[in-house]
């Protein structure tokens, strides 16, 4: 008789099991604080009180701070809009603006009143492109002014470039007056020069004029602190009061020339009529 057989066969088979059921060995990490937000504001140059500083002694010079508004860079392209201007030899000076839709007209009531003075120089922000600019007009309209060709020419532009007022090698003359205003005064143009074009095309001649005015303040205002750095000026801080000027508007009714007086609020920096007493946008008293 047969033995009884005692072998046992186990068949298996595989399995799959979630990923989810498997755990994982971990080595715990140390935590890292989060890294300090850069401060991007170091960058910058630092604020500064913008105090608004006068020369003590006026220039030994005769001196005329002059701003030309044109149409276009070139005098083949464009035209004369407006010519503002402000003599620092005088007492209390004053600014005043040209504005003719006749541009030779413009022009010779402009020399006219130049040639009748024996300034110096001129002080400008660019100064050679306003220069140039009514030197090439002259030369269309065939107006004769050797005073205006041959005046002397300081260009604040060029010390805000380059310090000498020589010839300097440097990569990149770069800022406009905007740039430079806003940069050591606080204050810029009064928008951009396609608003001002279109302005002038639209004959708001208010407008015309305050942008041509605004020029000439910021000029004038960075001129100070140049002379008060180069050690020409002593200085002061200057009290708020409110800025003259006239505006002489052609073509007007019945011919005759428009005088408009403004004033400059000191607060906000917004023109006002003449005869106004509290600014027309913030309310303060002028």
């Amino acid at each position: 008789m047969p033995e009884p057989t005692s072998e046992i066969i186990i068949e298996m088979e595989p399995v799959s099991v979630p990923d989810s059921w498997i755990i994982q060995p971990s080595v715990p990490t140390p935590t890292e604080p989060a890294p300090e937000p850069y401060d991007y504001d170091y960058l910058f140059p630092p604020a500064v009180a913008l105090d608004k500083i006068r020369p003590l002694t006026a220039p030994t010079a005769k001196e005329l701070v002059i701003n030309v508004e044109t149409t276009d860079a070139n005098p083949w392209d464009g035209r004369i809009v407006s010519i503002s201007y402000l003599d620092l030899s005088e007492p209390i000076p004053e600014i005043y603006t040209l504005i003719d839709e006749d541009e030779e007209k413009l022009l010779n009531v402009f020399l006219d009143w130049f040639d009748s003075y024996d300034f110096t120089r001129l002080i400008g922000f660019k100064l050679t492109f306003d220069h140039r600019f009514i030197f090439a007009k002259s030369l269309l309209y065939r107006r004769k002014s050797e005073k205006w060709a041959n005046v002397g020419l300081r260009d604040i532009k060029q010390t805000l470039d380059q310090v000498k007022e020589e010839f300097v090698y440097f990569p990149s003359k770069t800022g406009t007056l905007d740039d430079w205003g806003k940069h050591l005064l606080g204050y810029g143009k009064l928008g951009s020069q396609a608003n001002f074009l279109k302005q002038y095309l639209a004959k708001n001649w208010e407008f015309v004029a305050e942008f041509s005015r605004r020029q000439i303040l910021l000029t004038n205002d960075i001129y100070s602190l140049l002379r008060y750095s180069l050690g020409e000026s002593s200085w002061y801080i200057a009290p708020e009061t409110p800025v003259t000027g006239t505006t002489e508007l052609y073509p007007a009714p019945e011919g005759s020339a428009i005088p408009l007086t403004q004033k400059t609020c000191p607060v906000c920096k917004a023109y006002n009529p003449g005869s106004a007493t509290v600014c027309e946008i913030c309310g303060a008293a002028i």
